[in-house]
């Protein structure tokens, strides 16, 4: 690129476009309705700004981890004082395409008589503003859920966490090839997600230590609790028998959820199984002195469908635009034997014959004494020529070849 581009989400004056600027790494902006108390918070993601992203793939699709999901869900309903996630349910997965952009949107509606309010999540690629091509535009919807304000009568226990640490009695477990078995199942995760440190069995329960990598650790303060520490201390999931051996597992349904404090950089975290199928589990979570950070009454997991996600990925391969910038391998062009001359020397405003071959010199950018000028420049003169070229009739049987240091371009 010859232009500085930002890699900061959000980046730029949101305020002059009549939004309000959201600090928040997934999402850039919000936007309160003129009717009906609702709002919306918009976002933009791609492997260029989130590169951590890369590190949560799935089936060797890269997908927004659904401790994302919770993430946006939180602080979107801390935006309009709904700090506890009713619920929030995963329909389809999001994929981040190896190019371009996502764009996110989280839609708050007006609250309710006990000041409930629903809230969905959608996303579409770049390229996506309506139009003739509508197919190219669609929305689709990730998730949708219900926010409430955060209760004073709270019941979650944080003592076994607060405790002696590791608990005594706690079984350790080896985790060794923890994230080779894990690839084996069809997660490959990147080094932002393998935050797993330590993990114990206690009881029925699983107790795990996890902590975020160096690589996005700088970044735990500007979330409520960055989603891949959260997936991290989730990974413990694949310690219980929730969906049989070597079945990888991702969040479906999150009743219950709450963040208490903000920006940890590493936990400790209770994984219990609720009901007989262990397809569920109560999870708890502290930092690493025992401070309550987060907790899901209930989380229902379900286990990845590969077919599913396949025709997920490839519907959005074909959501981006129909438009790209590649190279093209050209072969010589066939110069020799055919009668050409100069471009200058057959000049635009002339009347005479054209021969089949037309040669236009392009300067180097900033060549000294060589009638080059910068980037802009040299590209402005050979797209002025260019366009003369198309308009007039008298060349329409001339190939016109601009020859650049080093290479020769058909046009």
């Amino acid at each position: 690129h010859y232009w500085l581009e930002s890699t900061q989400p959000g980046a730029g004056n949101v305020s002059a476009a009549g939004l309000d600027p959201t600090e928040h790494p997934l999402l850039g902006a919000t936007l309160e309705l003129a009717e009906g108390d609702g709002c919306l918070l918009t976002g933009r993601l791609s492997l260029r700004t989130h590169p951590w992203l890369a590190g949560h793939a799935v089936g060797g699709v890269v997908l927004l981890p659904g401790t994302a999901f919770a993430e946006l869900a939180l602080h979107a309903g801390e935006s309009v004082g709904c700090d506890h996630v009713d619920e929030l349910t995963l329909h389809t997965p999001l994929v981040i395409p190896e190019v371009g952009d996502v764009t996110l949107q989280v839609a708050i509606a007006a609250p309710d008589e006990s000041g409930r309010r629903m809230m969905t999540i959608h996303s579409r690629g770049e390229g996506g503003s309506g139009g003739a091509d509508a197919s190219a535009s669609a929305w689709t919807r990730h998730a949708a859920g219900v926010l409430s304000p955060a209760k004073d009568d709270d019941t979650a226990s944080y003592e076994l966490l607060a405790g002696p640490w590791p608990p005594v009695g706690a079984t350790p477990v080896d985790l060794n090839t923890a994230y080779d078995q894990m690839a084996d199942a069809g997660f490959a995760y990147g080094l932002a997600f393998q935050g797993l440190r330590a993990a114990w069995r206690y009881g029925d329960d699983i107790l795990v230590e996890a902590r975020l990598p160096e690589e996005v650790s700088g970044d735990a303060a500007a979330y409520g609790l960055h989603p891949a520490l959260l997936d991290a201390a989730l990974q413990g999931t694949g310690l219980l028998s929730v969906a049989g051996p070597g079945t990888p597992v991702v969040p479906h349904v999150w009743n219950g959820l709450r963040f208490r404090t903000h920006g940890a950089v590493s936990v400790r975290a209770c994984l219990s199984t609720l009901g007989a199928t262990g397809a569920a589990v109560c999870v708890r979570i502290t930092d690493d002195t025992g401070v309550p950070v987060a907790s899901v009454d209930r989380l229902e997991l379900r286990p990845v469908d590969m077919g599913q996600l396949r025709a997920v990925s490839v519907s959005a391969g074909r959501r981006g635009s129909l438009y790209a910038v590649q190279w093209a391998e050209v072969g010589p062009v066939p110069v020799c034997g055919q009668a050409w001359a100069w471009h200058e020397d057959v000049g635009e405003s002339g009347g005479g014959p054209v021969p089949g071959v037309v040669v236009l010199r392009c300067p180097d950018a900033g060549a000294g004494g060589g009638g080059g000028g910068g980037v802009g420049e040299v590209v402005g003169g050979v797209l002025g020529v260019v366009q003369g070229w198309l308009g007039l009739e008298r060349f329409a049987g001339s190939r016109l070849v601009v020859v650049t240091r080093g290479a020769v371009v058909a046009g």
